[in-house]
């Protein structure tokens, strides 16, 4: 029997996991969760973006109107602070926010509108940089659609992952329908998330892109099990290179 990886005798590693919208990356960074010791941390980019939407759509505000606030960097540091707590829950202005808040039709449609505002692509992008680099103890999974080029360039191994877009949107129909989220069908969705990718891949600032130094793999092809032990595989590799405490 295979002795069991030991991540905790390694020096910790940054692994960054971009992809399109329900393209699997949830799947794969949950299960490198499992098998890494409790030094490595997940941040979600989606989330992030999710949060900055909850908020000021729930505030009356619009992506459209957003843009016309003078100083629209100073509103977005002043008024929407986005952090982790102890336990790795997500903050919004220093108080838990559920995720169940964060997705569904009732966000989804919204969030690529507030991403491909460059003030608030910035902000974000700068926010993640900055949870990553305040403690080089710590090992990071990142999950979103430009960790590997934007965010962390350095991280030690590096993932895109993609899946058909009817294969996609299948999987966020399922996910509407476990929230009690009914009404919606999967070609309405495919089209929200047609348009959240073509904004991602056009965006000016970080677009959404297979970084050249990482390994991509298309989810659809693999069981979710497959594409964890792959991914894992070369994690292992990367955790090895990078040597040990």
């Amino acid at each position: 029997m295979e002795k069991k990886f030991n991540s905790k005798l390694y020096k910790p590693i940054i692994i960054t996991i971009d992809g399109p919208a329900a393209s699997g990356k949830g799947t794969i960074v949950r299960g490198l969760k499992k098998n890494l010791d409790e030094r490595y941390k997940t941040l979600d980019a989606g989330l992030m973006y999710r949060t900055l939407t909850y908020f000021f759509l729930k505030n009356g505000i619009d992506a459209d109107k957003l843009k016309k606030f003078n100083n629209l960097e100073k509103k977005l540091e002043d008024d929407v602070k986005i952090s982790y707590g102890a336990n790795q829950e997500l903050l919004l202005n220093n108080k838990k926010i559920s995720e169940k808040n964060l997705r569904g039709p009732d966000i989804d449609p919204f969030v690529g509108k507030f991403a491909e505002i460059d003030e608030v692509k910035l902000y974000i992008i700068e926010l993640q940089k900055q949870i990553v680099k305040s403690d080089d103890n710590l090992g990071w999974i990142l999950d979103g659609r430009c960790m590997g080029s934007a965010v962390a360039p350095q991280a030690q191994v590096k993932f895109y992952i993609d899946a058909p877009l009817l294969v996609r949107a299948t999987r966020r129909h399922q996910q509407y329908e476990r929230m009690g989220k009914t009404g919606y069908s999967t070609e309405e969705i495919a089209i929200d998330i047609e348009r959240r990718d073509n904004k991602d891949r056009n965006t000016r600032i970080a677009p959404l892109v297979k970084p050249s130094d990482s390994f991509e793999l298309n989810s659809y092809k693999l069981s979710a099990n497959e594409v964890i032990d792959k991914t894992f595989l070369y994690v292992k590799r990367a955790i090895i290179k990078n040597g040990l405490l």
